[in-house]
């Protein structure tokens, strides 16, 4: 197995404070300061330096911690790592520089490509939103679907040569306007079918489960218009102390609120009027379509902003943003359960076993009984996260937001192993295993690969942009990269031998 090792330590510098992990497993606290010397007279190399006030690598460029000779002075790309060889685990085997995998509603969304039948599918990038279907040998496409005016767009769900999208069309004034569900010829990229969807913003890609595609929107605000003032009489207009449309003054307590009631409204009308009926229910956003014709099958009201959802044992599992986990039944919609306080509205559930399992991003994993919510254990790991972890063959992984990923007992939740220091960023990624490997991509640029009985690091490959989610199939690992890292490139999309 060759081993490949990143000479290049890269991490983001945050504005204000952060705490770095250094070889010897001690902790500096590195205030960065937003000067404007010389990297040279600060003697900064392009490796990151916890004792420097700026930093020589192009990441540090939009936190303003470079030096005003950066450009000069450093490196700003460094030399690519050597090629391990065809045939040999880290060899690139494509890369695309045109297009990569983008975000779907929101900016922390971690979007993987998916690989089905020898062709993978993802939705480029913000700006450009477009559908790709490239052959996942050689990379090269084999058609495209433009998503013109449009304002967003989620990655794709797949189910019996069909494929599964949500986007939303530009309004005129640019805003984002009404959200469609779209169903695509997943070898040709011919439209089987569109349909409109309620207005809400798109959050993530749908899900496909036993002929239905379940999808999550978020709830959109409307304003109502307040009426103009009137300064005139109640008695001069008629009113009477119920509502009436037809008046331009109302007698009845709520239209203060709106500046249409008249002056002498407390003596003209000192009958309080019925209380005001209620307020209509906010848009239904989450819906459950027939995946061959798009007729909804049924709809509920998710609470606030929630994840993709995750289909198993008949039932349907998404996590919301007041940090709770809800089941509803897959056929009908109707709530089984929810518990509050065991998630993070980031990421998807995970269900294997009958056990549901998510993080609640604050370094704290929990099990739960997955037909009843029951709290089977939690565990405390260092570090923020908010990425989904990965059950496989009795093991849970999951990355934790600084540079380590960690490995517990499905069923128990002990700690197997825990790599620490891996990377020299943050593990932004869903693990993904296979070859009894783990993979997962960091910020600092790297795709980490470890051994998934002992999490001893195998090797590693350094795309110099923050690496997403990887995903393995038919022998190579797919990953996007994230350009934010790198500003003036591009997000790219790369296929490795694994």
């Amino acid at each position: 197995m060759l081993v490949h090792t990143n000479t290049t330590a890269m991490l983001m510098v945050g504005a204000l404070l952060l705490v770095v992990g250094l070889h010897s497993g001690a902790a500096v606290t590195v205030t960065s300061t937003h000067g404007t010397g010389s990297c040279k007279l600060y003697n900064c190399s392009y490796e990151f330096k916890p004792d420097q006030s700026c930093q020589c690598y192009s990441g540090c460029n939009s936190e303003g911690t470079c030096c005003t000779d950066y450009k000069t002075f450093c490196n700003p790309i460094p030399p690519p790592p050597p090629n391990p060889g065809p045939g040999k685990p880290g060899h690139l085997q494509w890369r695309s520089s045109e297009y990569g995998p983008g975000t779907s509603g929101r900016e922390i969304d971690n979007e993987t490509p998916l690989i089905v039948n020898g062709s993978v599918y993802f939705i480029s990038a913000p700006q450009l939103w477009t559908m790709y279907s490239i052959n996942a040998k050689t990379g090269m496409e084999e058609w495209s679907v433009n998503e013109p005016n449009t304002s967003t767009a989620s990655g794709p769900a797949y189910a019996n040569g069909t494929l599964f999208y949500a986007s939303a069309v530009l309004t005129a004034l640019g805003g984002e306007g009404t959200p469609r569900l779209r169903a695509l010829h997943a070898e040709t990229g011919a439209l089987k079918w569109q349909v409109e969807l309620p207005k809400g913003d798109v959050q993530d890609r749908p899900v496909v489960d036993g002929g239905i595609v379940y999808i999550i929107l978020s709830a959109t605000q409307t304003t109502e218009v307040s009426a103009p003032p009137i300064n005139g009489s109640c008695h001069m207009y008629g009113c009477s102390s119920a509502y009436n449309e037809s008046h331009a003054c109302q007698c009845n307590p709520t239209c203060r609120q709106y500046g249409n009631c008249c002056p002498d409204y407390c003596t003209f009308c000192p009958i309080p009027p019925p209380p005001s009926p209620p307020p209509p229910p906010p848009p239904r956003t989450f819906l459950a379509l027939d995946a061959e014709t798009g007729r909804l099958r049924w709809s509920t009201n998710a609470s606030a902003s929630a994840t993709a959802p995750a289909v198993a044992n008949g039932l349907v599992y998404v996590t919301t943003a007041d940090n709770s986990v809800y089941a509803y039944g897959a056929s009908n919609g109707s709530e089984i359960w929810h518990v509050h306080g065991v998630s993070n509205p980031w990421s998807t559930p995970v269900i294997a076993q009958g056990i549901l399992y998510t993080s609640e991003g604050q370094g704290v994993l929990h099990a739960l009984d997955a037909y009843t919510g029951h709290i089977l254990w939690n565990r405390t790991f260092a570090g923020y996260n908010a990425m989904a972890p990965t059950v496989s063959d009795g093991t849970l992984y999951i990355a934790g937001a600084f540079d380590t990923l960690y490995a517990f007992n499905a069923l128990t939740g002990v700690q197997k192993w825990n790599a620490s220091e891996l990377s020299r960023g943050h593990l932004w990624s869903i693990p993904f295993v296979a070859n009894e490997q783990v993979y997962v991509g960091g910020d600092d640029g790297v795709l980490y690969v470890v051994s998934a009985a002992t999490g001893r690091q195998l090797w590693n490959y350094t795309a110099f942009e923050s690496v997403r989610s990887p995903v393995v199939a038919d022998g190579l690992v797919y990953f996007g990269t994230n350009s934010h890292m790198s500003p003036g490139s591009e997000d790219q999309l790369y296929a490795l031998i694994a």
